[in-house]
């Protein structure tokens, strides 16, 4: 994942290539093995090759038989995002439909997956950066009173930085 955080991100910036699926034929207990053995909270569901649904961990938790199959638990239906949607509609598209993971296709294809905690991630990148920033700024008075720092300052703010 990218360490910055500016405007206009795309979501392939920060999507995972790698991707956990699962057939919807496939019995739960089955996907709670998968999980466990990937450390993954998400699998996306493949019918015949193709995108049909998506099982997250709190799927698992609201069935009391392991023995039914993933495409009784599955949401449906989930958007298949492209991954050069812009992040910030990625992230409502996440929030309409109530997901914690969001699968991005290319050209109509899987190609990679974006989670919450990709997203956290970058929340705390963003934090950190506008802490730093706001320090920065609570000292300028003083550092803006030497002629040197005052063009450094100028000479950055004129390069975007």
């Amino acid at each position: 994942m990218k360490t910055k955080c500016v405007k206009n991100e795309f979501v392939w910036d920060f999507m995972r290539p790698e991707v956990a699926t699962i057939d919807s034929e496939a019995l739960l207990g089955e996907a709670m093995q998968e999980m466990g053995e990937l450390d993954v909270h998400h699998l996306v569901v493949l019918n015949e090759g193709k995108v049909v649904g998506l099982l997250e961990a709190r799927d698992l938790a609201r069935k009391s038989t392991l023995h039914a199959k993933v495409r009784d638990v599955m949401r449906v239906p989930i958007p298949l995002v492209d991954e050069e949607m812009d992040l910030s509609k990625a992230l409502a598209v996440m929030l309409d439909y109530r997901l914690t993971a969001l699968p991005l296709v290319r050209k109509g294809k899987l190609s990679g997956i974006v989670t919450e905690t990709d997203l956290l991630r970058l929340l705390q990148i963003c934090l950190d950066k506008n802490r730093g920033r706001d320090r920065i700024l609570a000292c300028a008075d003083a550092w803006l009173s030497k002629p040197l720092l005052s063009t450094l300052v100028e000479v950055l703010g004129n390069a975007g930085i």
